[in-house]
Order: C-alpha cells, then structure tokens, then sequence
C-alpha cells in the first residue's frame, strides 16, 4: 500500500478499536462492582467456597455422600488454589472471582496473542476479537467473573493453545502443562489435548507429539491416580461415573447450541469457518480449491436445511432466527467436512498443514465437548465458553490471514468492517443492569444474618446457599445441587439420597434455610422432604432480594425448624 493507503487503512482500524474499548469499558466495572457483593451470584458458589473451606482444614472432598457433604462433580484444582490464597479464615467471594476474573482476562490476552503468532499485521484483529470474547460474557451465562472454575479454566486452557501455536523451543511442554493444570480445574478441558497432539506430530514429528503428552498426560495421569487411592475410587465415581447417570436433552444440542452461538457470534463463526475453507491446503496435495469448497458447502447447505426442517423448528420459529440457525449450522457442517477431507490428505502424506489443522481440531472440539455437555442434564450456557473463545480466535486470525493475503485497501476496509460489525452485534446484545447487585441486595445481607442466628446451635442445612451458614459461624452446608447429581437411576451411590432422608427425618439438621419456591423433594416417593420433617419458624420473613442474579434464580424464602419443637 502506498502511504496515504497505509494511513487509510489505520483509520478504517479506529472504529473497531474504539467499539472494543467501549465493550471492555462496560463488562469491567460490572465484574468490580459483583466482585465486593458478600453473597451469591449464582447458586453454586457457596459451594465452591465450601470445597475451598474444607481442603484448607484438611477435609476430604470425595468421601462417601452424607447429610454433611456431597462435593460437585469437579476436579479440586480451583478449590485448591482459593484454599492456598485464603488459608482456613481468609475465604471470600471476593478471592474466587478474583481469580475468575484474572483467568478470563488472560483468555482474552491468549486471543491477542493467537493473533500475532499468525501474522505481523497491527494489534486490532487481536484486540477486537478479544473485546468480542469478553463481550459473550451473558452469552456464557455470566459466569466469567464467578466462583465457578470456568474462568480459571479458560485462562489454562486457551494458553494451552496459544502456546501449541508457539514454534519456539519449549512451547510443546509449556502446551502440555498448561493443558494439565486446565484438566484438573475443568476436566472436560482435557478433550482438547488430542488435535494438539496431533497438530504438533504434523509440524514437529513423533518428539513433539511426545514432549506435549508426556507433559500433559503423565502429571495428569499421576495426580489422577493418586486421588483415586486416596478416595478409595470414588473421585472418578463422583466427576465420571455420577455425570454420565444423567440424561441427555438432545434439543439443547441441535438445534439449541448452533442457535445459542449463532445470535452472538454469527459473523465470527462465518470468518472462521470461511477461513478454513480458504486457507485449506491444497497446493501441496494437488486438489483444487472448488473441489473441496463445492462439496462442503453442499453438505453445509444441505444440513442447515436438515435441522430447520426438524420437529424442533419446523414451527414458530421466526425468519431471523432461522436465517441465523441455517447459517450457522452449514458453517459447522462445511468446516467439518472440510477437516475430514484434510485429515484424509494428511493419512496418504499429501499435505501437513499443522496451523490448519490445530485451528479446525480446537475449535471442533471445543463445539463438540460443548454442544454434548450443553444437552447434559442441568448443562448451562457456561459449557459454551471454549466454543466463544474459539470464534473469536478464529476472527482474530481470519482478519490477519485476509490482510496477509490480499493487503491492499480494500481488503483492509472489508475486514475493519467485519470486526466492527461484530463487536457492534455483541454489544447490541449485551445487557449487564440485571446482573449488578442493588442496595437493597446488599442490606439485606444483614437481615438474613439475623435471621441465621435465631437457628438453634448445630449445622445449618441451606441446600440453595451452600456458605450462608459461614455468615454465623457454622460451617458451609452440603449443596442441593450435589444432591440432585445422585439422584438417578444408574448413580454410583445408589443409597445416598435415603441416607439424607433418614437425617432429615432424625432432624439431624438444627434449622434448614429454603431458598427455592418449590419444596425439597429427591428420591422415588420423596425419599427427602424436608417439610414434612422441618416447619417454619414463625415471625422470619425475609425481603424480596438477594436473588442471584445468574443461572438457577433462587432467594432466601424461609426457615425451617424441626417439628414438635427445637432441639
């Protein structure tokens, strides 16, 4: 370009850098406002501070189910490190979202630097696309700034693929660790670490493929094993065998996970699947570019038309939704049938293409540990967070890739208004008011404190606000939702929910504090019902707030005592 070229083209990239500094400026001071707020956002969190409570005082985290304690179906390295930062008495909300907001924030830099590993052209494609990660942030759920190891997960694990793009020496192992330690935060990271390996036999051989797994999989499989001697088995009972109990909502899937992606990322999804088509390698294996592109856009067409015409959309689904759904699932389609044809040409030594194929195997992954994990059984938008990264990602390299290939103006103008486009489309989308907590939030923490304190001494059951019980000095309460993991046929721990019955019939609770509107009933003939045992303890009525602002929306509804009277 010439210079008055190379001028126009830095101020074509002044909107979308602009837009991307207005989307960052409005989810930031969100995630600080949530960050100070003393109770929960969303109703696991307490129960992730509780797993934190007890590794800091030396508990076990995967015992048998008892009225005390159920854990969540997680790896314990997010519950470690807020046990290791806050030691037995410095236990927050504040500490866990801390680190929550420090992983997203490093997953947004891991965008950035994806990027620049893919060309040498300015820091807009990178820096808008990772305003555009940051922008999903209501997509995901809200989760990125929880008690939740989501974020810190995705800060390990999108490194982890930064650094197996990385060709300098040591990448490989630095990969592998990185992906190790996101496996023990999230173990569905872990799925991941198959196209990398693979991407790195591509571009190094057998000894990078080896250097990554044994940095990956050896530690993982060591520290796996030894928690399962410590737990007599059952950690892998509680993050393998009681998940897979549960049943499937295949809707949420298809047409569900490509209609929840496409409404906030349809642009992104289009540049990254066009990407892949473009950029196949076909030089090397003599193929032509229609050859490949023909055929995946038939199937992708032919897909998209599939679903639409399903029981799930076939009615009352309106043009613009379809029209999105549509696209984006023939996006999908083509692009895997595009990384089915190059692994083809990989098995008969035609072509390497290892940047190819480490961008199509992450992201397809990423969509397919997504999408099944989204129609689990209490699946929620969260699961969908590598899925986010990876679209943006893939924009990022898209733009860079373009500019690359054709750098004059007008494709630098077309690739400045695609970015500018999308981070338009989140930002449109986004909402945060309803998220914030509110004063009134804020000073009811008092009266719940209050009220907490009228319970007889003895634990305090509160299954939809697991650290409540902290607020007065008790410990944290076994979770409703670990309840409700086992209570399925197929659960590896077939007798637990009877257990919980029998304490609550024994009143082995001193008072249970409600937050949901329905009563607590689990089990084949309400094995647990909490209010036939428990009755409410007259003269508490709780304001209405300290609703969570996320996921399941529960709120402080009543106290229960035993009845005939407290202990």
């Amino acid at each position: 370009m010439t210079p008055r070229e190379r001028w126009a083209a830095r101020a074509l990239d002044v909107l979308p850098l602009a837009l991307a500094a207005w989307l960052a400026v409005r989810v930031l001071p969100v995630w600080l406002e949530r960050m100070t707020y003393p109770y929960d956002l969303e109703w696991m969190e307490g129960g992730m501070l509780a797993h934190a409570w007890r590794l800091a005082r030396g508990l076990p985290l995967y015992g048998e189910p008892s009225p005390d304690w159920v854990p969540y179906i997680y790896p314990p390295g997010y519950s470690a490190i807020l046990a290791a930062l806050g030691g037995p008495d410095g236990l927050s909300y504040g500490l866990g979202r801390f680190v929550s907001i420090a992983g997203t924030l490093a997953a947004a830099a891991a965008v950035v630097r994806i990027s620049q590993l893919a060309g040498r052209g300015c820091l807009v494609p990178g820096l808008a696309a990772a305003a555009c990660y940051l922008g999903t942030y209501r997509a995901s759920g809200g989760f990125f700034d929880l008690v939740r190891p989501d974020g810190l997960a995705m800060g390990l694990w999108s490194w982890s693929v930064a650094m197996a793009a990385d060709k300098r020496r040591g990448s490989d192992v630095a990969s592998g660790l990185l992906l190790c330690a996101a496996y023990l935060v999230k173990h569905s990271m872990a799925a991941t670490g198959i196209p990398i390996a693979f991407a790195l036999l591509l571009r190094d051989g057998w000894r990078g493929m080896t250097r990554f797994v044994l940095a990956s999989a050896l530690p993982a499989g060591l520290i796996t094993l030894q928690l399962q001697l410590k737990t007599d088995g059952r950690f892998l009972r509680y993050i393998v065998e009681v998940p897979r109990s549960h049943p499937m909502m295949w809707g949420r899937i298809v047409p569900g996970t490509p209609g929840e992606l496409g409404v906030w990322l349809l642009l992104a999804i289009l540049a990254s699947a066009g990407l892949l088509l473009v950029a196949f390698p076909y030089r090397t294996a003599g193929v032509r570019w229609p050859m490949l592109v023909v055929p995946a856009a038939i199937v992708g067409g032919l897909a998209g038309a599939r679903v639409l015409s399903g029981p799930l959309t076939s009615e009352g689904v309106p043009p613009a939704s379809a029209a999105v759904l549509f696209v984006t699932c023939a996006c999908f389609v083509a692009a895997g049938v595009a990384a089915s044809m190059h692994a083809g040409f990989v098995m008969v030594g035609a072509v390497r293409g290892w940047r190819w194929w480490l961008a199509a195997g992450v992201g397809a992954m990423a969509l397919a540990v997504g999408g099944i994990m989204r129609g689990h059984y209490g699946g929620f938008m969260n699961v969908l967070m590598p899925v986010h990264w990876s679209m943006c990602a893939g924009l990022a390299v898209a733009v860079v890739m373009l500019r690359a290939w054709w750098p004059g103006l007008p494709v630098h103008a077309a690739t400045a208004l695609l970015l500018t486009a999308q981070v338009g489309l989140i930002g449109r989308r986004l909402e945060l008011d309803a998220i914030v907590p509110d004063t009134e939030d804020r000073e009811a923490i008092a009266g719940l404190v209050d009220a907490l304190r009228t319970c007889p001494e003895g634990a305090i059951l509160s299954p939809h606000a697991a650290w409540a019980p902290v607020l007065v000095g008790r410990p944290p309460s076994t979770h409703l939702i670990a309840w409700w993991d086992l209570n399925h046929r197929g659960s590896p721990f077939p007798g637990a929910i009877g257990t919980m019955g029998e304490a609550a019939r024994a009143h082995h609770w001193s008072c249970v504090l409600l937050g949901g509107r329905q009563p607590v009933k689990l089990g084949a003939n309400g094995r647990i019902d909490l209010e036939a045992s428990y009755e409410a303890l007259p003269g508490v009525v709780f304001p209405q707030a300290l609703r969570t602002k996320t996921g399941w929306r529960v709120q402080p509804r009543q106290i229960l005592v035993p009845r005939g009277g407290r202990r």
